[in-house]
């Protein structure tokens, strides 16, 4: 099982030659198998802050982080959040939070009936409160193998101490077997009371991290059942399961340059185009949990975060902008029939298809 994605990346600004470069090296080498920041929540009040209050039973501190007034919020979220924050009344603050925001009004409806405390939260949905606390259990996996990559210096290959899989037993990679195991083999533990770490300077690095935020990383069993962590492995370099890609090369950047599953049953064709700009067509598919914003990151070696990630989408609305004022200018005179439609830009890439394909090996 898998996910399959079609991504189309525009406006590349190098040349051909470097982007096969980098599609070959990630179709022969994979990619570190991050966590993607959609894991964290796209506001400035991330999800493994509050899942970080949860884990260490600080109930009030983690109904606050879910409440506060937040950026880029839109503005009746923000005027709902603003009135309890500064006047901390339930119900005033129901009157005026929009139906669609359910985490925030269960909670509402839980401290109304219950107070400021543990059950209040509980009227959250299980599923959010289970997606704070495996948000942190990320942000820990995510900070950890970046440690671990410095710790080799860069190089991508197992060193003493790191976990794999053998005869389906998780090991430790020793003197006597380092050479029968790649970086392809190396697991790093999602914290949890299950898992064991690794036996060198990264499993010491779990306990300094965690301590920070006065946890434990080998007691992770909670009485309150949803926040206990038994913990997992995952691989810390993953490969597609298959990768697929081609350059285009085209003129207007408001035009597709791939076709819908309903096109391609309809009959629909491109036209050819060889125009200034070049666009990158992925067809990929990844195992269940990887992240295809990650593959992204490595092939293009942008920056992923929310800031980062905001600026260009301002670039491209701007230069959407420009392109619609200049055909409309152009198209004055014309029927409304031969309007030109534009797509919608998403932050990272210009178009992207994702579908679940069942069955992908």
């Amino acid at each position: 099982m898998g996910n399959h994605f079609t991504i189309v990346l525009k406006e590349i600004p190098v040349s051909e030659e470097l982007v096969h470069a980098a599609c070959q090296n990630v179709m022969k080498n994979g990619f570190i198998n991050y966590f993607g920041t959609q894991r964290f929540g796209t506001t400035s009040v991330s999800t493994q802050s509050v899942g970080r209050h949860l884990l260490q039973g600080k109930w009030v501190e983690a109904i606050d982080q879910i409440l506060k007034p937040r950026p880029y919020d839109g503005i009746p979220a923000t005027n709902a959040r603003t009135v309890y924050a500064t006047t901390g009344d339930v119900q005033a603050t129901l009157n005026v939070m929009p139906k669609y925001m359910h985490v925030e009004r269960s909670l509402l409806l839980g401290i109304k009936q219950h107070g400021k405390n543990i059950n209040a939260l509980n009227n959250v949905p299980t599923n959010m409160r289970l997606m704070y606390v495996h948000a942190y259990q990320s942000w820990i996996w995510n900070m950890a193998v970046t440690k671990r990559i410095e710790l080799a210096n860069g190089k991508l290959e197992p060193i003493i101490g790191d976990i794999v899989m053998h005869n389906g037993e998780n090991i430790y990679i020793t003197e006597e077997n380092i050479s029968q195991f790649s970086i392809a083999d190396v697991l790093m533990p999602l914290p949890g009371y299950i898992v064991k770490y690794p036996n060198n300077l990264i499993g010491e690095y779990y306990k300094e991290l965690m301590m920070k935020d006065s946890l434990n990383p080998h007691d992770m069993k909670r009485s309150q059942h949803n926040y206990s962590l038994p913990g997992n492995y995952r691989k810390m370099i993953t490969k597609t399961n298959t990768f697929n890609y081609r350059l285009q090369r085209y003129s207007d950047p408001m035009l597709p340059i791939s076709l819908t599953d309903k096109d391609k049953l309809e009959g629909v064709q491109l036209a050819p185009d060889e125009g200034p700009h070049l666009a990158l067509v992925l067809d990929i598919s990844l195992e269940t949990g990887t992240y295809a914003t990650m593959l992204i990151r490595e092939i293009t070696k942008s920056q992923t975060s929310k800031k980062d990630q905001r600026e260009l989408q301002l670039k491209i609305n701007s230069e959407k902008e420009v392109t619609n004022n200049t055909n409309n200018a152009n198209n004055n005179n014309e029927e409304d029939s031969n309007a030109i439609i534009v797509e919608e830009a998403l932050p990272i890439f210009n178009e992207i298809q994702e579908k679940n394909a069942a069955n992908i090996i």
